[in-house]
């Protein structure tokens, strides 16, 4: 999959930061973080209401982090082989 992604000039965004902000979504260093205030409040407001793991259980939240190197080492193993790797945005995400 990597040699074609290369060969064919495949762009890849891996959007770490939407993963990060669902896997660590009941973490209090995250949920409660103090920069939340400069952004707006409406904005968190509507992150909250669609979130989609907002029912996720404790267990799933670790299920999910245990993943998160398996993750980041498959964006490394894709940088190294040379695929273009860009960096985008899911906003509303914050």
């Amino acid at each position: 999959m990597l040699a074609a992604l290369v060969e064919h000039h495949v762009s890849v965004d891996p959007t770490l930061m939407a993963f990060r902000t669902k896997f660590w979504g009941d973490d209090p260093a995250y949920t409660d973080n103090p920069r939340r205030a400069a952004a707006p409040p409406k904005l968190w407001a509507g992150f909250a209401r669609r979130s989609n793991t907002a029912d996720w259980t404790p267990e799933q939240y670790r299920e999910a982090r245990e993943q998160w190197p398996k993750l980041l080492a498959l964006v490394k193993r894709m940088y190294d082989r040379g695929v273009l790797l860009t960096a985008g945005t899911d906003t509303p995400f914050p």
